[in-house]
């Protein structure tokens, strides 16, 4: 009966990895042992749950019933590692949601009047980051602990903002000026701007340094009236020191940092390079996709294609399909 159930609940895996159609945010549960997924099967988002451990794929929410605006799912985060926090649209605004995957409930991260995009957690400082606008000003960085209602604001000024990083340790928070695109590095034990030396537009923080004192952004530049070219630089906080990785490149499609070790990679449009930080040494890998976690035995990392996300072995080469 046994090897039965097993059977048949791998074919309900297989099935349905088969009807995704895109793969969304993805994160990595505090103990490694999990990853979850917003998903996209045809216009339905749902999230899902893999399993390292038991290399098993299943669906956590079903939406199939839902109208279209109460599907909505956006910016993954594990509270802890049987609680996942969410954006979704239930009572017609974008909020905030807990999805408790032991107990199957859904409740809400408090409230407010306006939609919250770009959600980010801070489990040191058991705090969330999110955009929303007030009264009709422009969207802006806010911060609140959690389960709390009281918020405060981040960025500064009436400018458009979208938020892209925070540091492992929980002391730092990035933001972008829109429409310039200029990165805006934030100290959040005070809650103020930090004076940098980073290009006035077009960057993108990808990856944090374990240290927190370091991390890698793009700089992207006009050639021509319609081509960029992009260059892949690393950034010292402390220093104000910059040190280009790449340069000309075409496209990047992502870059992440080891966990605990002072190494790094990144992905151009079918090569990716791993880079021991100290050293420089550099190797070539025939893989590619977007680089998302790297995970925590420190040689495998994720990667998502479109439809597709599977684990890449760095000692092997091997590669893993998790969907599709």
């Amino acid at each position: 009966m046994k090897r039965i159930f097993v059977f048949v609940f791998l074919l309900a895996c297989i099935h349905v990895s088969a009807q995704i159609t895109k793969v969304g945010d993805c994160k990595v549960s505090p103990d490694g042992k999990m990853i979850a997924f917003i998903c996209y099967m045809g216009m339905q988002q749902d999230i899902f749950l893999y399993s390292l451990q038991r290399d098993t794929l299943i669906q956590l929410t079903h939406s199939a019933n839902l109208n279209f605006d109460a599907q909505y799912k956006k910016s993954l985060n594990w509270l802890d590692d049987h609680r996942i926090l969410f954006l979704s649209k239930h009572n017609g605004l974008v909020q905030q949601y807990i999805l408790d995957i032991l107990t199957n409930t859904l409740k809400t991260n408090g409230s407010s009047a306006s939609h919250e995009y770009w959600l980010k957690y801070s489990g040191v400082n058991d705090e969330v980051y999110y955009i929303s606008s007030r009264r009709g000003s422009q969207p802006a960085v806010f911060r609140k602990k959690m389960n709390a209602e009281k918020e405060m604001k981040v960025s500064k000024g009436n400018i458009n903002c979208i938020l892209s990083s925070i540091s492992p340790n929980g002391e730092y928070l990035t933001y972008k000026e829109m429409p310039l695109g200029k990165t805006v590095l934030v100290s959040l034990k005070d809650n103020k701007i930090i004076k940098s030396k980073l290009p006035a537009k077009n960057t993108n923080v990808l990856a944090w340094a374990p240290s927190s004192e370091e991390f890698i952004y793009t700089h992207g530049t006009f050639v021509d009236d319609d081509v960029v070219k992009i260059e892949l630089v690393l950034y010292n906080i402390v220093t104000q020191v910059s040190e280009t990785i790449v340069k000309d490149a075409d496209y990047i499609s992502g870059c992440v940092w080891a966990p605990s070790k002072d190494k790094y990679l990144y992905t151009l449009l079918k090569k990716s390079y791993l880079v021991d930080h100290k050293s420089k040494e550099t190797k070539e890998y025939d893989v590619f996709g977007s680089p998302k976690i790297w995970l925590r035995d420190e040689k495998s990392i994720l990667f998502v294609q479109d439809a597709r996300a599977y684990i890449f072995n760095l000692s092997d080469k091997s590669i893993k399909r998790i969907i599709n």
